[in-house]
């Protein structure tokens, strides 16, 4: 993404990643056991994330069986700017960045949403955010069984958490649909935020 790269190397076994610029340079150096870097001016880098391969037997009568397994320690997730200064503690178990400075953050198994820099912008009782791009702007579908909805970047209600499901298009374009479930009813959302029967 523009002029950075996260990058590995590997030290006594272990990969560690960090970030360098178009020349190659050094800008946060290799300390973190994962990094992503979505263009924008802070880093997400993780500590603890651990995944290994190993080989099991299984010993059945007539022969032995090998099979490769994984096992996942996703240690935990924080956010560091440029100068490589921790501006969000390693809290959380999960981050997935959108690219324009807003993250579905994890705390345990429920997800809010928060700013680049650790703002919170809704609660951690979630079990997806989603982003939808209309006319230029950002919103986030809030999806819970619950009650299912949709709000600005401001974390204001464009539409309200009533329903039991939503249906979005997350592609970078200026359209991305929505379509809503209530009951046995399913409904488009058009761009005024008003319902549509489909």
């Amino acid at each position: 993404y523009g002029n950075y790269a996260t990058a590995s190397v590997n030290i006594e076994g272990k990969s560690k990643w960090g970030l360098i610029d178009k020349g190659g340079n050094e800008v946060i150096p290799p300390m973190c056991d994962y990094a992503i870097y979505k263009g924008e001016d802070v880093v997400y880098v993780n500590n603890g994330l651990n995944c290994s391969a190993f080989r099991k037997k299984t010993v059945t009568k007539n022969r032995t069986i090998g099979l490769w397994e994984e096992n996942y320690i996703m240690g935990k997730w924080g956010i560091v700017n440029l100068k490589n200064e921790l501006i969000v503690s390693f809290t959380y178990s999960r981050l997935n960045p959108f690219g324009d400075g807003y993250i579905s953050a994890s705390l345990g198994k429920k997800a809010g949403l928060i700013t680049a820099y650790g703002e919170r912008i809704t609660p951690f009782k979630y079990d997806l955010i989603l982003p939808i791009r209309r006319d230029y702007e950002i919103y986030f579908a809030l999806i819970k069984p619950s009650g299912s909805g949709v709000i600005d970047s401001k974390g204001n209600f464009v539409l309200e958490p009533i329903y039991s499901g939503i249906g979005v298009n997350c592609s970078n374009d200026e359209d991305g649909w929505i379509v809503v479930n209530k009951g046995n009813e399913t409904f488009y959302i058009d761009k005024q935020w008003k319902r549509c029967c489909l």
